[in-house]
């Protein structure tokens, strides 16, 4: 059955996040939908995180507070908390794109209801820049090769729940979970981008070579890869790992988009 409205549940994961959460809360006020739910997630900082999120308790719906067993320990708890239709994960530091029209988006959402997950295109801060980060979901199980952020995901909340984040996953279970909606339900592109988020998750930032490698085992494996596409992957992804710690975190992203000819926002 078609509805006429929707809930919107926006879920912020935080640790010791006090210098990056305002900038999503500011972002979430803004948002202009009837029905929409914020929660927070903090998992016990010790940084003055929980006392920032009590001084904007006029803006969040939801909030605990507590240890956890990780980022997707957290996010499952998210899930648990949630009550819209539709969930967002917005980590600490992500924002709304400017440019994004939240009163035509839920009536492109109400367009497509039989769709179980909602993405766009996303942009990418790396320092002072930003840059867009186009989907080509021209190919046959696109998803496997170029995955949305989670961050221009909406996802329904039933899908979810029966799709939770995998803990024994440390690195890749958002991409592991993603993969697995994209395959089994319907999706639909919105056609602006949705967020901006800050390079430097888990995913894309390494302190240690084990670490690394930790990624890239979970990351070929759920992915299902041929042991050569693997072998590709893994050099790949190793000469990366110099080059940043040679150019510097910031200074190796801009320089790579530059040579991609990623299109450069102001």
């Amino acid at each position: 059955m078609l509805s006429n409205s929707l809930k919107i549940s926006i879920v912020t994961i935080v640790y010791n996040g006090v210098d990056k959460l305002q900038r999503t809360i500011n972002s979430v006020a803004k948002i202009k939908l009837a029905e929409i739910e914020f929660i927070v997630i903090d998992g016990n900082s010790n940084d003055g995180t929980l006392d920032l999120i009590k001084k904007n308790k006029i803006h969040i719906d939801r909030y605990i507070s507590e240890p956890d067993d990780g980022i997707y320990d957290a996010m499952n708890k998210g899930i648990d908390l949630s009550s819209g239709e539709y969930i967002i994960f917005m980590n600490a530091g992500d924002v709304f794109y400017e440019k994004f029209n939240s009163t035509l988006f839920l009536a492109f959402m109400l367009n497509n209801q039989e769709k179980s997950i909602f993405y766009s295109d996303s942009i990418q801060r790396v320092g002072d820049k930003k840059y867009l980060n186009k989907i080509n979901d021209n190919i046959q199980c696109w998803w496997n090769e170029n995955l949305p952020s989670h961050q221009c995901c909406f996802v329904s909340r039933k899908v979810l729940e029966k799709n939770k984040f995998k803990l024994s996953l440390s690195i890749s279970a958002d991409s592991e979970q993603l993969i697995q909606i994209f395959e089994n339900y319907e999706s639909i592109k919105y056609q602006e981008p949705i967020a901006i988020f800050e390079l430097g998750g888990v995913s894309n930032s390494w302190s240690s070579l084990k670490q690394l490698w930790c990624h890239l085992d979970e990351m070929t494996g759920v992915r299902n890869m041929t042991s050569v596409k693997r072998f590709g992957v893994y050099a790949k992804y190793i000469y990366k790992y110099f080059l940043i710690q040679v150019l510097g975190y910031q200074r190796y992203y801009q320089l790579s988009y530059k040579l991609k000819r990623k299109q450069e926002l102001k």
